[in-house]
């Protein structure tokens, strides 16, 4: 009996200490809530007592957690926080199905940015010569609410202000790179009268770039009011070219046999001979 109360004793000892030699590990944070959260350290001068907190990472602001809040206060912190975005998190019901390199599927995050949104409806009207209707179209708002509800459809009165803003930007770039263009530049230039009795002209760039290739940029395509005389489409193309400011860098000019074209020509050639912008006195200059 002794025996038995001294074995006891000695192992209550034992199991005291291997206890004591390794303390038992902190509960790991399970809920996702706290993927955008980062634990605060308790007990510091900032914080003596030792309740739980995090901080919010896309703000700063730093939440209790403890055991009488748990983390329903940081949830509903991330309904209000202005810097929290719902469509860049880790809630799978905002995710989708990839295949990874391996051809293992995963997990990947939807995001979602309303500007490139915007200018791709753009580019889709543009480059497939859609009607700005096009985005009030039922089945096309369908197709882009069932991928992501949020999303805001826009209307065509916001189609057509961005492809003002994109013709603007992409002018601007034309612009540039033919200011730094090291040759010069051959025109095209053609004019034709719709069937509701419009005139309309073009004006094409044709030019050679740093690379060596052979590059063509319309430089405007613009309505032509009657009469379409040689003295208007001078006035009309010195215009143009001079928003360009192309008039020192020109080459020569192509157009068709029509005898308007051979008194504008004419008119051109003197204008450009004021400003000693002709290679060869104008001699290869009307094609």
């Amino acid at each position: 009996m002794i025996f038995i109360l001294y074995y006891c004793s000695v192992m209550g000892d034992n199991m005291h200490s291997i206890a004591s030699n390794h303390p038992q590990k902190k509960r790991k944070n399970q809920s996702k809530v706290w993927d955008d959260f980062t634990v605060i350290s308790s007990g510091t001068s900032e914080y003596p007592d030792n309740r739980k907190r995090g901080k919010c990472k896309h703000c700063m602001i730093v939440v209790l957690a403890d055991g009488n809040n748990g983390t329903n206060g940081m949830k509903r912190h991330l309904s209000s926080c202005p810097n929290y975005s719902r469509f860049g998190n880790h809630d799978v019901g905002q995710m989708i199905l990839e295949s990874s390199v391996t051809g293992n599927m995963r997990l990947r995050s939807v995001n979602y940015d309303f500007g490139i949104h915007r200018e791709n409806m753009a580019m889709i009207v543009i480059m497939h010569e859609l009607p700005f209707t096009f985005v009030d179209y039922e089945y096309v708002k369908y197709s882009y609410t069932s991928l992501v509800p949020e999303i805001k459809c826009v209307s065509r009165n916001t189609v057509k202000a961005d492809i003002l803003k994109i013709y603007k930007r992409e002018k601007r770039k034309l612009f540039n790179s033919l200011q730094s263009l090291p040759g010069r530049v051959c025109l095209t230039s053609d004019m034709w009268t719709s069937i509701t009795s419009d005139g309309y002209i073009t004006l094409t760039a044709h030019y050679i770039d740093e690379d060596w290739v052979l590059q063509k940029r319309i430089l405007n395509f613009c309505f032509m009011p009657p009469p379409h005389s040689g003295v208007a489409i001078a006035e009309k193309i010195s215009a143009l070219l001079g928003s360009w400011n192309l008039d020192k860098k020109l080459f020569s000019i192509t157009l068709d046999n029509a005898s308007a074209n051979d008194t504008f020509v004419g008119i051109f050639k003197n204008t450009l001979r004021i400003k000693d912008a002709l290679l060869v006195g104008g001699n290869f200059f009307h094609m």
